[in-house]
């Protein structure tokens, strides 16, 4: 979805697994209930209309003013939490309230302070990582102390349709 705005109600009673919502006037509240969505991606929403569910496994903000990750604390289910264009990010400590994490992308989010950002880091249970919180020398710091796999792709429904398209045909 993109642009617009108003509920996004109607979307309840739709099978959706992933959703991306780019720029308009949504409120992600009323997603906090669907029953399949398992993806959500949203970019240039106010911080105010992020809303993530319990049954949410991954999530990805890109030009959201966020200053912390409170909202996220929601997300029990959360495997998976990317940040990009987050230069208003000040505080990652919610994340410690997400049990099931295991992925993470923060790009873009200068704001980080880098020994207090790796300390942090180095208790979460990571297994993947994609990180740019100021520079390169920086960035090489985080990565050389946590040593994680680096981070895939998130999932996109355009990553799905490409994988149906080209992947092998079932027998």
């Amino acid at each position: 979805m993109s642009g617009g705005g108003g509920s996004l109600d109607a979307l309840l009673s739709l099978p959706l697994e992933i959703l991306a919502i780019d720029r308009g006037a949504f409120d992600t509240a009323p997603l906090v209930a669907h029953p399949t969505l398992a993806v959500l991606s949203v970019a240039n929403l106010p911080a105010a209309a992020l809303a993530v569910g319990a049954r949410l496994r991954a999530i990805r903000t890109s030009g959201v003013p966020l200053r912390t990750l409170e909202g996220l604390r929601s997300g029990s289910a959360l495997e998976r939490v990317e940040c990009s264009r987050c230069d208003t990010l000040e505080s990652i400590d919610a994340l410690a309230a997400l049990p099931m994490l295991r992925e993470l992308a923060l790009e873009g989010c200068w704001r980080l302070d880098l020994q207090a950002t790796i300390a942090f880091l180095q208790q979460l249970p990571l297994q993947a990582l994609r990180i740019d919180i100021g520079g390169r020398r920086k960035n090489v710091e985080v990565d050389k102390r946590l040593q994680l796999a680096r981070l895939a792709p998130f999932p996109t429904p355009e990553a799905q349709r490409m994988l149906l398209t080209t992947g092998d045909e079932p027998a």
